[in-house]
């Protein structure tokens, strides 16, 4: 139902949801983009939080239209 553009970040080393599971989510989700994070486990925004605040930022200011 998710009808908007859609930025998914996972950790590549994620111990508690494999990253398999982003890879679906990400196939069920049209519009949706899949951020895969070398060396970052399932706390992405603690492990990496410049990083994953620069994607953000930089996804966001690609979704929007002028």
């Amino acid at each position: 139902r998710i009808k908007v553009p859609t930025l998914i970040i996972w950790g590549a080393e994620d111990q508690l949801i494999p990253l398999e599971a982003g890879r679906k989510l990400s196939s069920l989700i049209k519009d949706s983009g899949l951020l895969i994070l070398q060396g970052c486990g399932h706390l992405a925004q603690e492990e990496m939080p410049a990083r994953v605040a620069d994607e953000i930022t930089k996804f966001i200011a690609g979704s929007v239209q002028h």
